[in-house]
């Protein structure tokens, strides 16, 4: 037999078979193995996340930031432009209605819950109307909702909503959203599927701000 012939029978599967393995555990004490491994594996996420298509952004960032100026239970002036930087859940509140004041309140409480992983970022803003004569004070007391987060503001005669809501689809919302900068960025309806997609635009905005941008900007993604 030649010398360059491979060894025939066990003895030479098994020698083969020894210098595989060799040649394996060798490859593993390269450090440039292990740097191409986590290199790899570090990239392939980040890769997949190039690839992602975004969701479309809510609709309304080229609208014209709204504006108001109310007082809420304390007499304090609140204005819209000193809540830059929130996401604002803006819902009207009629105190001269007892049922639907509270259903108004137990729909305020549900739609909390839903937003409770987006932390302060978020204001709920309720427009108040018929809320004098100590009445706005002694909701606020019997539903313990004086929070920072919470804001309760005088509405009398419901303008400051009725202009937020202008050529709102659905017309005549439950709530409305208005984003960092105070652009109208979505209106709501009661259903379940409403809430649904409220809950949706409300993480948008809040976990992409390539959504948002300022006014004058374009949305990038």
């Amino acid at each position: 037999m030649s010398s360059t012939e491979s060894p025939a029978g066990p003895d030479g599967e098994a020698g083969a078979s020894r210098s595989t393995a060799s040649a394996r555990s060798r490859l593993f004490t390269r450090p440039w193995f292990w740097l191409l491994l986590i290199g790899t594996l570090w990239g392939l996420p980040l890769l997949k996340s190039l690839q992602a298509q975004y969701p479309d952004p809510p609709v309304g960032y080229e609208r014209t930031p709204e504006s108001f100026d109310l007082v809420d239970a304390e007499g304090r002036s609140v204005r819209l432009e000193e809540l830059s930087g929130f996401l604002l859940v803006v819902q009207s509140l009629d105190l001269a209605d007892a049922d639907g004041a509270e259903e108004a309140f137990a729909v305020f409480r549900e739609r909390k819950s839903r937003l409770r992983g987006l932390g302060a970022l978020v204001h709920h803003v309720q427009l108040v109307a018929n809320g004098e004569d100590g009445r706005l004070g002694a909701l606020l007391d019997a539903k313990t909702a004086r929070k920072p987060a919470n804001l309760f503001l005088h509405d009398p005669n419901g303008a400051a909503w009725s202009r937020l809501c202008e050529g709102a689809e659905p017309a005549g919302p439950q709530y409305l959203v208005l984003d960092r900068h105070g652009r109208r960025r979505g209106t709501f309806g009661p259903s379940e599927a409403e809430g649904d997609r409220f809950a949706r635009v409300m993480t948008l905005l809040a976990n992409w701000e390539g959504c948002d941008p300022p006014p004058g900007e374009p949305i990038y993604k």
